[in-house]
């Protein structure tokens, strides 16, 4: 297949696209905990379904960061159907690995199945830049799917390979394998309190329902409607689907969602 599977999620308006969908966007809230007066940021907001969440559910300040332009003109688009202009700022990024503010900017930074996505040495460079505008005690939070410890480097690679070949992105990075392996980074960088809780352990944040987060819902729904009734949509999602089972046994163990929180310290 010739599509990127990002391209075609952000062209639909699809929303809570990583790991666990929108219970893990509960979650994610469950750990940040957005507190009055607070700077956060979301680098890789797709298409802005979880900022919404967090901005309609507190009165922090929220920024993000994004590098594809799709998803980027997708959530410029919910932002504003939302009417949450005055609360949400984005920007897109040139380079994924350089976010152009001053360090020391933000008091929570949080992630959903963005960095794992990083190839190679590219998911060290960005922990770095993320470290870099964390104010000093500012927090990183992710939620990411990792290889667990009986996949072997060699199955991680190959799926890799077809994964990207197939979809335009990879499963989950190889170099950094297994969690200890994400452990020992984040260390090796320099953040402190290094935190891992499975899916499972953590508790989603009840949300409440209001204007905003109603209307990021039905901008949800109009871009499902949308990719249901487009026969080339169709094609597309099906080609996926068949990409995916023959590429990944689906009666194999081989990852496992992973929630991770840090300080800078």
């Amino acid at each position: 297949m010739e599509e990127n599977i990002l391209e075609y999620l952000g062209s639909n308006g699809t929303g809570f696209i990583h790991a666990g969908g929108r219970l893990a966007t509960f979650k994610m809230m469950s750990l940040v905990r957005p507190q009055e007066g607070e700077i956060i940021m979301e680098i890789g907001f797709g298409t802005g379904a979880t900022l919404i969440e967090m901005a309609a559910s507190s009165k922090a300040d929220f920024f993000g960061f994004e590098y594809s332009e799709t998803m980027f003109v997708s959530a410029k688009r919910r932002i504003r159907y939302c009417k949450m202009e005055g609360r949400i700022q984005i920007s897109l990024l040139k380079s994924k690995n350089q976010i152009p503010v001053a360090d020391n900017t933000f008091d929570k930074i949080y992630a959903e199945s963005i960095i794992a996505i990083q190839e190679g040495q590219d998911i060290r460079d960005l922990l770095i830049e993320l470290k870099r505008v964390l104010k000093p005690n500012g927090m990183l939070i992710f939620n990411e799917t990792i290889w667990l410890d009986n996949t072997d480097f060699d199955t991680a690679k190959s799926i890799n390979e077809h994964c990207k070949q197939s979809f335009g992105i990879i499963q989950s990075n190889q170099e950094y394998l297994h969690l200890n392996d994400w452990k020992n980074l984040l260390k090796h960088i320099g953040f402190l309190d290094v935190q891992a809780f499975r899916m499972s352990e953590v508790p989603p944040l009840k949300q409440k329902i209001n204007r905003q987060n109603m209307r990021s819902l039905l901008f949800s729904l109009y871009g499902r409607i949308k990719s249901m009734t487009s026969f080339d949509n169709r094609r597309i999602r099906k080609g996926f689907r068949k990409e995916m089972d023959r590429i990944i046994d689906k009666d194999l163990k081989l990852m496992e969602g992973i929630f991770v929180k840090v300080s800078k310290g």
